[in-house]
């Protein structure tokens, strides 16, 4: 579902994993599939929509809580974080994903 034609899809499926990653208890259990995630985290933060960047940018922070993943993944998650608050440029359309992306 993560590379679902349907935007909302996509989306949908993001807040699913959001709500996975703050609730699971044992993510170590899955960790060696959790890089695999990322990419299409990056890409829907990148180039999806309004909705689509905002609930990739959620996940994103709810994935950053499995340091096991994110930690070898830390500098491009940095340099994502910089074009995000780049790309921004003051628009109120935006607020909300510059807020998340600190």
């Amino acid at each position: 579902m993560l590379h679902d034609a349907v935007p909302r899809v996509v989306a949908h499926t993001f807040a699913c994993m959001t709500n996975f990653f703050e609730e699971c208890k044992e993510l170590w259990k899955i960790e060696n599939c959790l890089g695999e995630f990322l990419g299409p985290i990056v890409q829907g933060i990148k180039t999806g929509s309004t909705l689509m960047k905002e609930c990739a940018l959620s996940t994103l922070c709810s994935f950053a809580t499995t340091e096991d993943a994110f930690g070898p993944n830390l500098p491009s998650i940095f340099e994502l974080g910089y074009e995000i608050v780049a790309s921004c440029g003051g628009q109120a359309i935006y607020r909300q994903m510059l807020n998340q992306s600190f």
